[in-house]
């Protein structure tokens, strides 16, 4: 055992050429970004599979097809189309499985006045072709989540006009979707289905009305979690990858040494490293929060 831990120390993972693992990349919007300190649900898939890297190439606001720009009392806000940025969100990876988590800003009342469900359901499928013919993502698995069920009732009153009728809508979209991704061959993970479920069985995730907040993003993400690995990414290297997990099932072993020896810090915090790169963009304040802050600075 010593032999080993001296081995693994003298040469730890920078042994590997490149890291081996499969890399998944998550192309969504807001319900896979951070908010105001919280993580999203991508948080326990990282945690519970340190054997694959997660890129995180979300966008706060992001819709499918193009670029739509609302006007506003004061100024106008906009929301970035990914077909035109897709180039940019791929940048110089090659991911192994690409998880398409889209549709939530579709359902918005002004993005569907700009642009028909119909639009942006033909949006996902020409988006699927695009990362199908692109020479970085042709060799990836691909999978389409379905936009989860947006829940009227549960809608404050900021949110209430931007989301009008977005329950009926987002059950349209949802089923577009899963055409688009049926006709090409691709891996459906039905969250629409998943939230109307649990909603008849009284337990609501989308408990803001059109975000998964506080303690439902760990019922979502334990979900989403068991979905992917039915989907199985995976690596480029299978041997390379094969070599990758003795070396760190021997580390997880001499952790559990060291820590009933208490012979220092664990080796897998050391050389374990997870990709994990998303805009840390926060939630936009309220309007009673912003009348706050002016208060404040009076004082």
């Amino acid at each position: 055992m010593r032999y080993l831990i001296l081995l693994l120390l003298l040469f730890p993972f920078e042994i590997f050429a490149s890291d081996p693992r499969p890399l998944i990349m998550v192309i969504g919007e807001n319900s896979s970004m951070p908010i105001r300190g919280e993580e999203p649900w991508t948080r326990l898939l990282s945690e519970k599979h340190p054997e694959w890297k997660l890129v995180n190439r979300s966008d706060w606001n992001r819709v499918i097809v193009a670029d739509v720009e609302i006007p506003g009392k004061k100024k106008s806000k906009v929301y970035p189309g990914l077909l035109p940025q897709l180039e940019q969100t791929l940048g110089n990876l090659e991911p192994d499985l690409i998880l398409i988590v889209l549709g939530i800003n579709d359902l918005r009342s002004g993005v569907r006045a700009q642009q028909s469900l119909a639009k942006t359901g033909r949006g996902l499928g020409e988006l699927l072709d695009a990362l199908k013919k692109d020479p970085r993502s042709a060799a990836a698995a691909l999978a389409v989540v379905t936009p989860p069920s947006v829940f009227e009732a549960k809608l404050d009153q900021w949110s209430k006009e931007p989301f009008a009728q977005a329950e009926q809508h987002s059950a349209t979209l949802a089923e577009s979707f899963r055409k688009e991704a049926s006709q090409r061959g691709v891996a459906i993970i039905d969250a629409h289905g998943f939230t109307v479920q649990q909603r008849e069985q009284g337990q609501e995730i989308m408990n803001s009305g059109w975000m998964i907040r506080y303690g439902m993003v760990d019922r979502f993400g334990t979900w989403m979690t068991e979905a992917i690995e039915s989907i199985g990414p995976k690596a480029k290297d299978a041997k390379a990858f094969s070599n990758w997990l003795a070396l760190h099932e021997a580390k997880g072993r001499i952790d559990e040494l060291l820590f009933a020896t208490g012979g220092g810090e664990p080796l897998t915090s050391k050389l374990d490293p997870v990709i994990v790169e998303q805009k840390a963009v926060e939630e936009p304040p309220q309007p009673n929060e912003k009348k706050k802050k002016k208060k404040k600075k009076k004082k």
